[in-house]
């Protein structure tokens, strides 16, 4: 065990740190089950009103279906889904524990002020930059310095607010930093280790991202721009100048402009409003004052704004000029697309791990490599790639167009003409996605025909009431039989099978019990008969035993085990007792290459009317004369 860990074990143990209670624990602990079921959460969430209408408020902010809001708390559930709840819930609780505490020198309401300013804020860039659910961010921008609240709770007689942005003033007068107290406290509550790795990049991240960054470190960024923004609205005057610089540095990181941002905060500010009375927070704590316009920075190269279409495509910028790769970047989620950077070395392998629509692609003989094999792979064909070249002229972008470009534009080029451009091939994906659908309606239409008519297939073939072959059915069988038996040159056996006195049953007992007795014949047949065997249903009560490779011995023995058994199992009827059934069998012989089919059929026939003639069940061999 490490020594932060042992530091907040001995906390944790102590009770010395903020930790959910009541309904929030059991839902934790719910948690750790992988059994967890919707309807398990909701019957606890419902023993916590406050917490049940929290849940559903949140829930009607995702905006999945406005025209059907969330009233019940189960659908609350399903809509946020089970790792949001377990999350959002725990944020709640510790809103509703720590409004305020025994630390004089902790300021409780501007702390869940700012918290909950940095969490809506998380949630409007998560909704335009994307990289994590909404109400994830929302849970790690509320939590991103719950490690502050702890050590106030922690040490609430030594707490002091001046080194609360030093982790090394904290560990030496602590022995463990907020961050990492934030860490452990989100670990130990269960949070996944990629939101927990991130908030803690967000809050220590004080210097340029890398090239390359993870997925994490770009939520990472993202927590951090949340912060800049929570900061931003709780400056005062004197200090909001350099907040601005600061947040617009951070949002530049990120890919997002100045105008953007402004949207972000404006729309984070009026969600913020929304949640105080549910918090319980004072509504006047924060403002902004239009980042945008606060800016005084010039416009793009053309002038010319973005289109607001809201197109919403996937679009990954690769260029190493990291300003115009932005600056294009917040342009384009202005527009409303979703947006990630990537630098030109091994930018091909994170464009086949994350799929997207289109490439803004910086053109050079090595990226020119890299899109032709882009093409080779069958994701690859379907990604619209602008290729970004300094040469302005034709041959530049035929070159370009040759090499596997779909677009070329050179720099610098106005962002409405690449707006324009981009509009144009979204209306190609929606087109491509119509038909993806409909080829996809197509398949599912051809699968349920292929279904019915097996259906009507089978429903030809078999017999409803026995489940054996119909007449047309079973005499096609026969003939394949034979054809087969007269290849092999082995001889085939046909039994022809009479219920004896059927119409005496259907007379005395009704038809409904004449079925079942045939049914129950049939069974007694399929029982006794021989692997191999095919069974049609000739007539009412009449049926055709087909046995391949048979000689006569065999066949007359088959032909008295089937007499003798159904003799021997009466049909049980209610309120009838027992009604025995009885069969005639008539066994024909057919040898090889002897003619056609149907005439052994007649002479099974003829003989199973010779064993009724003589009395019945019985069976007899064609062409064998029947003493009386």
């Amino acid at each position: 065990m490490d020594a932060i860990s042992s530091i907040f074990e001995k906390l944790k143990s102590g009770r010395r740190l903020p930790s959910p209670k009541g309904v929030v624990l059991r839902l934790i602990e719910l948690s750790q089950h992988e059994d967890a079921s919707v309807a398990d959460v909701a019957r606890l969430v419902q023993a916590d009103p406050a917490l049940a209408g929290r849940l559903v408020r949140a829930a009607n902010a995702v905006g999945a279906a406005p025209n059907r809001p969330v009233l019940a708390v189960s659908d609350a559930i399903l809509r946020l889904g089970l790792p949001s709840v377990f999350q959002l819930a725990l944020g709640f609780s510790l809103v509703s524990q720590y409004k305020g505490g025994p630390c004089k020198e902790f300021d409780y309401p501007g702390y869940w002020s700012r918290s909950l300013l940095q969490a809506v804020a998380a949630r409007e860039l998560a909704l335009r930059v994307g990289l994590v659910a909404p109400e994830e961010a929302f849970v790690c921008g509320l939590l991103a310095r719950v490690g502050r609240l702890a050590l106030a709770t922690a040490w609430p007689e030594s707490y002091d607010p001046a080194i609360e942005a030093d982790p090394d003033a904290e560990r030496e007068r602590f022995t463990i930093s907020s961050e990492e107290l934030t860490g452990a406290l989100l670990g130990d509550w269960g949070f996944p280790r990629p939101l927990v790795l991130a908030v803690a990049i967000g809050q220590a991240l004080r210097a340029a991202p890398p090239d390359a960054p993870t997925r994490e470190e770009r939520l990472g960024q993202l927590l951090h721009v949340a912060g800049r923004l929570a900061d931003l609205g709780h400056a005062d005057r004197d200090h909001r100048r350099h907040e601005l610089a600061e947040t617009l540095l951070s949002g530049a990181r990120l890919g997002l402009c100045a105008e953007v941002l402004d949207r972000v905060a404006e729309d984070a500010l009026d969600a913020w409003r929304s949640w105080c009375p549910v918090f319980e927070i004072d509504p006047g704590l924060a403002a902004f004052d239009g980042l945008g316009r606060a800016a005084e920075a010039p416009p793009p190269e053309a002038g010319a704004p973005v289109s607001g279409a809201r197109r919403g495509m996937r679009l990954l910028i690769v260029d190493r000029d990291a300003a115009l790769a932005r600056q294009m970047g917040g342009l384009l989620i202005q527009a409303g697309h979703t947006v990630r950077m990537a630098p030109p070395d091994g930018f091909l392998t994170r464009l086949l791990d994350e799929p997207v629509d289109g490439v803004l692609l910086e053109w050079t003989p090595k990226t020119a490599s890299a899109c032709q094999a882009l093409r080779r792979t069958a994701a690859g064909r379907r990604v619209h790639v602008v290729a970004l070249g300094t040469d302005r002229g034709e041959e530049a972008a035929a070159l370009a167009l040759e090499q596997g470009a779909d677009d070329y534009l050179g720099k610098p080029f106005s962002p409405r003409v690449l707006d324009a451009r981009l509009a144009a091939h979204a209306r190609i994906v929606r087109l491509q996605a119509d038909l993806d659908d409909d080829i996809e309606e197509m398949r599912r239409f051809s699968l349920e025909l292929a279904t019915h008519n097996r259906r009507l297939q089978a429903a030809t073939v078999v017999d409803d009431l026995t489940g054996l072959m119909r007449r047309d059915s079973g005499l096609a069988s026969l003939q394949s039989a034979a054809g087969e038996a007269d290849r092999s040159g082995t001889p085939l056996a046909l039994l022809f099978i009479d219920i004896d006195g059927l119409r005496d049953v259907n007379e005395r007992h009704g038809r409904l019990t004449g079925d079942r007795a045939v049914a129950h014949v049939a069974n007694e047949v399929i029982g006794t008969l021989p692997a191999g065997t095919a069974i049609t249903r000739f007539g009412g009560d009449e049926f055709l035993a087909v046995i391949p490779n048979c000689r006569e011995a065999a066949a007359r023995d088959w032909g008295d085990r089937v007499a003798a058994r159904s003799a021997s199992n009466a049909l049980g009827v209610r309120g009838s007792g027992q009604i025995p059934l009885t069969v005639s069998v008539g066994v024909a012989l057919r040898m090889p290459n002897s003619g056609e089919p149907s005439e052994d059929v007649e002479r099974a026939y003829a003989a199973a009317q010779a064993a009724q003639r003589h009395g019945g069940n019985t069976s007899v061999l064609a062409g064998v004369t029947v003493n009386s």
